[in-house]
């Protein structure tokens, strides 16, 4: 969309992905994502609101491989040894050239990008101002490349939320760092300072196997498949339990959903889409069954949609008004539908407003909202039903605050969309968004 000029930034979040109980972290010129500064919310009376995403036990944030388990230190040699490249400087001149890094797992927040290199090792690139990149907060507001989180044990799984960070590590415990407007670093009552070093997760007892952050929010699933949550609109930082039984966790903007261990998928919260699945647009405190659905291998949360995989069918409801269903409609969905020509495919992964997945060929491909090129086919227009990319991968990745996109080949990442802030990662230093996929430059 062009060169961008941030006009304002917001040291709280409260709750971007979460309308009604926050302010966003930065502006840029009267632009912000569709409705993501318009929408309001009505609380339904509960404090465990859960936000994005949600982790597999592929240790990949909102991206499935049909039927695959991988242990996450086992996708690439224990012999590897990550480059150590750090720019000295922000504005400092970038290479034209430099070599690309071997990625185990990338995560997508609001205006961020977080990587996991090497032996558990952290690199985030993107909006720094309330400290999500692990940095000390007079360090810059942005960076265009990726920067090492400062001071985190060796981490086995991360996840970002619109403007924190958290991470599971080799002890499965949990620590975040960045904005904590709503409590959700969970370090402890009276504290909503941001925070860029990593602090442990208070409270939070038991072996934690996948953590997931929302906008304001952020929950984790034990090893036991117990689902605990803390900060949000109740702005409790002591986690609270949820349910049990859960076999991954999903975070949408303003509602959640677990798949539980007998294949069912269970939603709650803000529902005036249809994003939790249950025939009506009902707001929910407790857990609501998704209609129709049996038998389902993964679930992923975008903004305001929903989509799960069933065999070989990919299924999604909610928010349809950019096309993120992938149905050929721009009708909001109170229940399950397929995706139209989606083919044979492998990974899935949602957005704030669009949806993407890996064909069995390698083939990316995208539908829904493209206004800042999201979707990587080379334009800004909007699809309905899913387009491709020209991109060959074996992974894609996006998040339910992303209005960008990622996908790993070969251990060699590439991004593409919204760059207002270099979460691209590209050394873009004018932060003009990509509506093609560009390599990280590390």
């Amino acid at each position: 969309m062009g060169t961008r000029r941030v006009v304002g930034a917001i040291g709280v979040v409260g709750c971007v992905a979460f309308a009604g109980c926050g302010v966003r972290t930065g502006l840029y010129d009267g632009e912000a994502p569709d409705d993501a500064a318009t929408d309001t919310f009505v609380d339904s009376g509960f404090d465990t609101h859960l936000p994005d995403t949600r982790l597999p036990d592929t240790r990949v944030p909102d991206t499935f491989v049909v039927d695959t388990f991988v242990e996450p230190d086992t996708f690439l040699p224990d012999t590897f040894k990550p480059d150590t490249f750090v720019p000295d400087t922000r504005d400092s001149a970038l290479p034209d050239v430099l070599e690309p890094v071997v990625t185990f797992e990338v995560v997508l927040g609001g205006y961020h990008t977080c990587a996991r290199i090497g032996a558990g090792t952290l690199r985030c690139w993107g909006q720094g101002i309330s400290g999500q990149l692990g940095r000390t907060l007079d360090s810059g507001d942005s960076w265009p490349v990726p920067v090492d989180v400062v001071g985190l044990a060796p981490a086995l799984q991360v996840a970002a939320g619109n403007g924190h960070t958290c991470a599971v590590l080799d002890d499965h415990s949990v620590s975040c760092w960045g904005d904590n407007g709503a409590a959700q670093l969970g370090i402890g009552p009276k504290d909503v300072d941001a925070h860029p070093k990593p602090l442990p997760v208070v409270g939070l007892v038991g072996s934690v196997a996948e953590v997931a952050g929302g906008a304001n929010e952020t929950c984790a699933r034990l090893t036991s498949g117990s689902v605990y949550c803390w900060g949000g609109r109740g702005f409790d930082p002591k986690p609270a339990h949820i349910l049990d039984g859960a076999a991954r966790i999903s975070v949408g903007r303003e509602h959640a959903c677990a798949l539980l261990t007998d294949g069912t998928v269970s939603c709650w919260g803000a529902n005036e889409s249809g994003q939790l699945g249950n025939g009506t647009t009902t707001d929910s405190a407790t857990p609501k069954k998704v209609t129709g659905i049996s038998g389902a291998t993964f679930l992923g949360s975008g903004g305001h949609h929903t989509c799960v995989v069933v065999g070989t069918d990919l299924r999604c409801w909610g928010k349809n008004a950019n096309g993120q269903l992938g149905d050929g409609t721009t009708t909001d969905r109170f229940s399950p539908v397929a995706v139209k020509g989606l083919g044979t495919f492998t990974l899935v992964s949602l957005g704030y407003e669009h949806s993407c997945a890996r064909r069995s060929d390698g083939n990316i491909i995208c539908w829904g909202q493209n206004r800042y090129g999201q979707l990587g086919d080379g334009t800004t227009t909007d699809r309905d039903v899913p387009t491709a990319t020209g991109l060959v991968a074996d992974t894609v990745v996006s998040g339910s605050s992303a209005l960008h996109t990622c996908a790993v080949t070969s251990g060699v990442l590439r991004c593409w969309g919204m760059n207002g802030y270099g979460q691209v990662g590209n050394g873009d230093l004018s932060h003009t968004d990509a509506t093609k996929p560009t390599l990280v430059k590390w």
